[in-house]
């Protein structure tokens, strides 16, 4: 899915997209991807992590697709049903798995086209640093806290310095939530 998105992040960046002025968004994916992520119709947040569909409309409509975006709610938001019934995905076997064409038509007869090669993240097209922690924020915080992931982002930025990396370690662990009686 990770093609994908980036590609329609771009074109939501350098175009505005709204969602309403889109007639229909035609992806192109390796057929892997397909097997992997081709559930049209995701049924909660969990399916939607392996909906191409999913992923492509909340690009467009989120502009990201953070973990937390893929909860029930948005999976049943009105707006995401409406554009993920006018997306298609087809089954390209030229192209890697880490690649998508991605065209946007808009209402207006306006089309747009994008080629991801390396999605980002990719070894060819790496995260930033701040891009990684926003991530890992994402990823961390719901399990870990806001405190927990900071200071675990701290020790990281100066982990060259460190001459111990057990309070690391420590500020990784996830504890258990007692049932208080």
């Amino acid at each position: 899915m990770h093609p994908v998105i980036d590609g329609l992040l771009i074109l939501r960046e350098e175009h505005r997209l709204d969602p309403e002025a889109i007639e229909s968004v035609r992806l192109e994916v390796a057929p892997l991807n397909m097997k992997v992520a081709g559930n049209p119709e995701p049924k909660g947040g969990t399916e939607a992590k392996f909906s191409i569909y999913f992923g492509a409309a909340i690009a467009i409509i989120r502009g990201n697709a953070r973990n937390s975006v893929f909860a029930d709610e948005m999976v049943f938001d009105p707006l995401v049903s409406r554009l993920m019934k006018r997306i298609t995905v087809e089954a390209n076997a030229s192209l890697s798995e880490m690649e998508a064409r991605v065209t946007v038509a808009l209402k207006d007869g306006t089309h747009l086209f994008k080629h991801v090669v390396a999605p980002k993240g990719n070894p060819e097209n790496p995260l930033t640093f701040a891009e990684l922690e926003e991530k890992f924020r994402d990823l961390a915080e719901e399990k870990l806290g806001a405190k927990r992931s900071n200071g675990i982002i701290d020790m990281i930025t100066r982990l060259d310095k460190l001459d111990d990396m057990a309070p690391l370690a420590r500020l990784c662990i996830v504890r258990k939530k007692t049932k208080k009686v």
